[in-house]
């Protein structure tokens, strides 16, 4: 009987042995890249950065920011978890146009997630003057630790 316990335990030591091999192989094959989980997500919500970023991203879309106003920011944290700024925005633009923006959004370093967005038809505009032209409200959200 304590044969088998110890075949049993041996087996159990070598799968874990296995699995702390397999992780530390991991880690050194993607030790060049480790920095981006640091950019990705910061130590502290950087507003102004994640602002920064959707700017940028409008502007080579041609997606036109009307307001943008910034919400739910914890800043009384007593442990270090996982938080999000999130960041609503009104704009305008086309249905290509938003696309390609959020495509450039979501190809950006630091970790951003589009949580939900609303597109209207802009009839604030004349008919013959921008054809296509739509009212869009964007919640994303910026994550930081």
């Amino acid at each position: 009987k304590e044969e088998e316990d110890l075949k049993k335990i041996d087996n159990l030591y070598e799968k874990k042995i296995f699995s702390v091999s397999y992780i530390q192989s991991a880690i050194e094959k993607n030790r060049d890249d480790l920095y981006l989980i640091d950019k990705a997500v910061t130590e502290s919500p950087n507003v102004n950065k994640v602002i920064d970023d959707i700017k940028t991203a409008a502007d080579k879309n041609n997606f036109s920011i009307i307001r943008a106003n910034v919400s739910d920011i914890n800043l009384l944290r007593t442990k270090r978890t996982l938080d999000k700024v999130k960041v609503v925005i009104e704009g305008k633009s086309t249905f290509p146009d938003f696309l390609s923006f959020i495509e450039e959004v979501h190809q950006q370093r630091r970790l951003k997630t589009i949580d939900d967005f609303l597109i209207k038809k802009d009839t604030s505009i004349n008919e013959s003057t921008k054809s296509g032209e739509l009212l869009i409200l964007i919640n994303v959200s910026g994550y930081y630790l």
